[in-house]
């Protein structure tokens, strides 16, 4: 009878839109301790329906869902502590341990989830350019390293001439096209605007500073050919995937930090690069989902 009545009591909270519906658990939930909150978009800190949370603490799970303004509770609980997993279609998995929920009481915690417009791609490695074989060029929608040959590449490695009247090759990241017989579809760059930066300080990095979505030619004013010595390590630009992005609602922009420029045996040179990008045509790229 107890149990009809909490299934009759949660749909009428579904019906009310406040509803908060338990399933799976699989240890005693008779006390008297709650864990509530809100999950939340990291980037717009609005609430997310019906995410998914789902309590655990030893030989105990329990999964909620939240309701329309991602408002949760898990009632019922015995005093200890617990890990929370907060899920919802499109957005990252985040996880939050170390709940510690007192006798008869109550805890409260917002969890904030980032959604995945944003993709982050860390410690890519591009070889210098030596045959059609090298993995010399990097895709930055999706991070993958790739050859010269691949007509999904956005910049590569190379060494070339960088200006006429130059005797000397010297080290550059190139910005490409999506498609060389497509004039105007080649991966667009700003200036450098940040420089000796870590990669601490590029992943707290959120945004590319003067942007202006309605200049985009302004901001993005190049094909780009970078000069890379030693001194190129830790700079930062931001970058527009003209190409891939020609034709969609919503334009796809970026952030590159430069983290290392090397040189591997046989004096074969190689760069490694961090990536931040969002799909959402936004001019945001938190890193991290906030605490």
């Amino acid at each position: 009878m107890k149990k009809f009545f909490t299934a009759f009591f949660i749909s009428i909270s579904f019906l009310s839109v406040m509803f908060y519906t338990g399933c799976g658990s699989t240890s005693s939930d008779n006390g008297a301790a709650v864990i509530k909150g809100k999950i939340l978009d990291s980037l717009a800190t609005n609430g997310v329906s019906y995410a998914s949370v789902t309590i655990t603490s030893t030989n105990f799970s329990k999964t909620v869902t939240a309701d329309t303004a991602g408002n949760f509770i898990c009632l019922n609980l015995e005093a200890g502590t617990y890990n929370l997993t907060a899920k919802a279609p499109g957005y990252y998995t985040k996880s939050v341990t170390g709940l510690v929920v007192p006798t008869d009481d109550t805890l409260t915690t917002n969890v904030y989830i980032l959604f995945t417009n944003i993709f982050l791609y860390n410690s890519i490695e591009a070889n210098e350019y030596m045959d059609q074989s090298t993995n010399c060029a990097v895709s930055l929608d999706n991070g993958s390293v790739l050859t010269r040959l691949n007509a999904l590449k956005d910049i590569e490695l190379i060494k070339t001439i960088y200006s006429p009247g130059d005797t000397i090759c010297s080290l550059c990241l190139v910005s490409t096209d999506l498609d060389t017989m497509l004039a105007g579809y080649e991966t667009k760059f700003s200036p450098v605007f940040a420089s000796k930066y870590t990669k601490t300080q590029f992943d707290s990095l959120m945004s590319y500073p003067g942007f202006d979505p309605g200049n985009l030619n302004g901001c993005y004013p190049n094909k780009w050919t970078e000069i890379l010595d030693q001194n190129s390590s830790n700079s930062v630009y931001a970058f527009y995937l003209c190409g891939k992005s020609s034709g969609l609602l919503k334009r796809w922009f970026g952030l590159i930090h430069i983290e290392i420029v090397g040189t591997r045996t046989l004096n074969q040179s190689y760069v490694r690069i961090n990536i931040k990008l969002n799909k959402n045509g936004e001019n945001n790229f938190n890193p991290n989902q906030k605490k």
